[in-house]
């Protein structure tokens, strides 16, 4: 039996790292439904309030493999921490801006912040948690965006209403994170197997320097790790431009004013945070992983194809799926990287940073180079396109071996 303080602590650490990954999310998210008067207040471009979201991915595509490797060389606590001071100040910051340099500025620190989150729930995870303990966690990591883009969609309007400008919406969300960095800065600890302090004593700086090498060339000779990291950026490249040009399709191709446009789009959080949890328990109760990946990839692109149709009950189905295909693979995508054959936690914060670096890359150029192309072709040929991403995710996750839960297995007798 674990000892109750031993046991209270690792659900706090948890419930802290939780708050703080719901609060990057937040402010990635954060302007998203207040661009419009932010873009009127600083006479912005469309191309300019775009970049003001896309920076992010961008940030997180060239930093995310560096994040993974600051978490090995200094610590999850103090790479964590300077996240969430980053994610706040970014924010903060933002609400204060005064034309388009300075808002521009801070959004950068937001990504830099937001890069530095990327390996942190995977290391955690698999170094405080136990194999049983761990699909439940990342079916919570996995839903937490979907909650993240619900919240910000529902509540920023009525900050806005209330206070008849954008600023204050941008504000609420930096302060939320400070009691959360308060909470980790004082009850965060770091974990044994993440420690690096026990190499400073015996080996010297060199030495440490040719472990990690040796950790980045095992985690780069797995041939699943580039499969995943290729399915997450197939799965990025079509979740980012169907998110992004979608309201824009439908007022544009469909007719739909605002309201209507974005009260259907805002279904496919739901349905997201539906398929989340619901596989998310299906997968932790079964011990496998890979059957509840590539179907939903399928999902996802049967899905996108209805949406294009003309049919108005098509359409809906078309968003319900999507959005839950989209969602239903993730506890699969956060569980797999800690159960690769003789993985550490050191290798799982490597691994999180490269495989959601290079989806993060895929979540930039997608809107960048289908905003291009849609300017010569209409939007719908080019979500048709772009679609087909999902199929190459599909294949690189089929080509996948499972990473099975062994003590699942031994309990049930499965061989």
């Amino acid at each position: 039996m674990e000892p109750a303080s031993k046991l209270t602590g690792r659900r706090m650490i948890g419930t802290i790292m939780m708050l703080g990954l719901l609060g990057q999310n937040l402010v990635w998210f954060g302007p998203s439904p207040v661009l419009a008067p932010i873009m009127e207040e600083l006479g912005l471009t469309m191309g300019q309030g775009g970049l003001l979201l896309s920076v992010v991915n961008l940030q997180a595509a060239l930093l995310g493999t560096l994040a993974g490797t600051l978490v090995v060389r200094l610590g999850v606590k103090p790479v964590f921490s300077m996240a969430l001071l980053l994610l706040s100040l970014g924010s903060v910051g933002a609400s204060l801006a005064g034309g388009f340099p300075g808002i521009l500025f801070f959004r950068v620190v937001t990504g830099i912040g937001f890069s530095l989150c990327l390996p942190v729930s995977g290391s955690l995870v698999s170094a405080w948690f136990t194999p049983e303990e761990r699909p439940w966690l990342n079916m919570v990591t996995a839903v937490l965006p979907y909650i993240a883009t619900f919240a910000v969609f529902f509540f920023s309007p009525f900050v806005f209403v209330l206070t008849g400008s954008w600023r204050p919406v941008l504000l609420v969300q930096g302060l939320l994170l400070v009691p959360v960095l308060i909470g980790w800065m004082i009850l965060g600890r770091e974990p044994v197997a993440l420690e690096p302090s026990h190499e400073r004593g015996s080996k010297t700086l060199s030495q440490r320097a040719g472990l990690l090498k040796a950790e980045w060339a095992e985690v780069l000779s797995r041939p699943d790790v580039w499969k995943l990291a290729v399915a997450e950026m197939g799965d990025m490249w079509s979740f980012q431009f169907l998110n992004s040009y979608l309201v824009v399709y439908f007022m544009t191709e469909r007719g739909m004013d605002l309201p209507l446009a974005n009260g259907w789009v805002s279904i496919f959080p739901v349905a997201g945070l539906v398929g989340g949890l619901l596989f998310g328990v299906i997968m932790g109760r079964s011990g496998r992983r890979r059957p509840f990946t590539w179907p939903f990839h399928l999902m996802i692109f049967v899905g996108t194809w209805l949406i294009l149709t003309p049919f108005k009950a098509l359409t809906l189905a078309g968003i319900l799926l999507a959005g839950f295909g989209n969602a239903a693979w993730a506890p699969a995508l956060y569980s797999m990287p800690m159960e690769f054959t003789g993985v550490t936690p050191r290798q799982v914060a490597l691994i999180y940073g490269m495989v959601f670096a290079m989806g993060s890359l895929a979540a930039f150029l997608s809107p960048v180079i289908g905003g291009w192309l849609a300017a010569t072709w209409n939007l719908s040929s080019v979500i048709r396109l772009f679609s087909l991403s999902s199929l190459l995710a599909a294949v690189m996750l089929f080509a996948m071996r499972d990473t099975l839960d062994r003590r699942f297995l031994e309990r049930n007798e499965v061989h």
